[in-house]
């Protein structure tokens, strides 16, 4: 009898990780965005300090609160969340925006073309906001929307 209660809580448990897998997955395939970029320079995105290099990103829904994944350069996922949004019109290409200082950078700004909509960021704890000060160097970082899967 003991032995037959064994065998059902390892079937149920097996069906039960099987199927949050594959509810992950679809998830995953439903997403509302998955896109890629390349930083140019060590970048803060909210509390994730990006080194220079190769990403993907993916943000489940289009709505609040809007929270997305970086996925790249060895880097554990990172879990980014909107401060706010637009709606508004703006570029018609989708695009990081970075304030740069020197060899390191800020995302100020999330824009997906494809969705209409802008993502802003709030800049990290104790950076202090400046309000007079020197020009800041603003680099817009394409982003590619992933191709769409079968």
């Amino acid at each position: 009898m003991k032995s037959n209660r064994s065998i059902k809580l390892v079937k149920a448990t097996f069906l039960g990780l099987l199927a949050a897998f594959l509810f992950a997955g679809s998830l995953q395939a439903q997403s509302a965005f998955r896109g890629s970029f390349t930083l140019p320079v060590e970048t803060r995105w909210g509390r994730a300090v990006l080194p220079a290099g190769d990403y993907e990103l993916t943000l489940p829904s289009v709505g609040l609160p809007a929270t997305v994944t970086v996925r790249g350069e060895g880097k554990a996922a990172a879990m980014i969340m909107a401060a706010a949004y637009d709606d508004g019109p703006s570029s018609s290409r989708s695009a990081l925006t970075l304030v740069r200082h020197g060899h390191k950078g800020t995302v100020r700004s999330l824009h997906l073309a494809e969705l209409g909509l802008t993502f802003y960021y709030n800049p990290p704890k104790g950076e202090p906001q400046v309000f007079a000060q020197a020009p800041e160097l603003i680099q817009r970082v394409p982003v590619l929307r992933a191709a769409k899967e079968p």
